[in-house]
């Protein structure tokens, strides 16, 4: 299980699982369904920051037409649709992950340094300790530093859309958008954006 925990000022919490992605924070729960293989990392914890913009909104990305959009968590949501949010954009429902391509960098770059490094590091030590004085052989293996931690940071970009059909669920679409925005819990069209 991975653990995504906004960085202040807002104290809410995501949580991504190594089958299912959910995203919890102070308000609301969001399940949203992601099929990762980690090897026998299923169950181990992480944590990785994943900020808010300062309306509390939480980045996503579309996985049909990976435009980015925000929505706001909370408590007062509505329950996931059958087949999964719908984008704000494409109006295509999915079940699959929402995470943008910096999130998923992140949490890949937390797995590798929390998981498969120490796994590596007893690996190297393993062979080496097959050497043995005066064989003919030696072993050694080199595994090659990381680079810095990738980070995330939220803009306090995008245009805010509340939706009619479902005022609890506020949506910030790209400012230069000019297409029609679609509601995320019933994909019904809730106006240009450009109006």
């Amino acid at each position: 299980m991975v653990m995504f925990l906004p960085t202040p000022p807002h104290r809410g919490l995501s949580t991504l699982r190594v089958a299912r992605l959910s995203v919890t924070t102070p308000r609301r729960r969001i399940r949203l369904h992601r099929r990762l293989r980690c090897g026998g990392m299923s169950g181990d914890e992480m944590s990785v920051p994943v900020p808010l913009d300062d309306d509390g909104f939480l980045r996503r990305a579309c996985p049909t037409c990976k435009r980015e959009f925000k929505w706001m968590p909370s408590n007062e949501a509505e329950p996931v649709p059958d087949g999964g949010y719908a984008c704000p954009y494409c109006a295509q429902r999915a079940d699959a992950h929402w995470l943008t391509e910096g999130q998923l960098a992140v949490l890949l770059d937390a797995a590798g340094r929390d998981k498969v490094d120490p796994m590596l590091d007893e690996f190297a030590d393993d062979i080496r300790s097959m050497n043995r004085p005066g064989s003919l052989l030696r072993f050694d293996v080199e595994i090659s530093p990381r680079g810095p931690r990738p980070t995330l940071t939220e803009p306090n970009d995008m245009m805010r859309v509340d939706p009619a059909c479902h005022p609890k669920e506020p949506i910030k679409v790209a400012e230069d958008w000019t297409g029609v925005v679609h509601c995320l819990i019933c994909a019904a069209p809730i106006r240009t954006a450009a109006a």
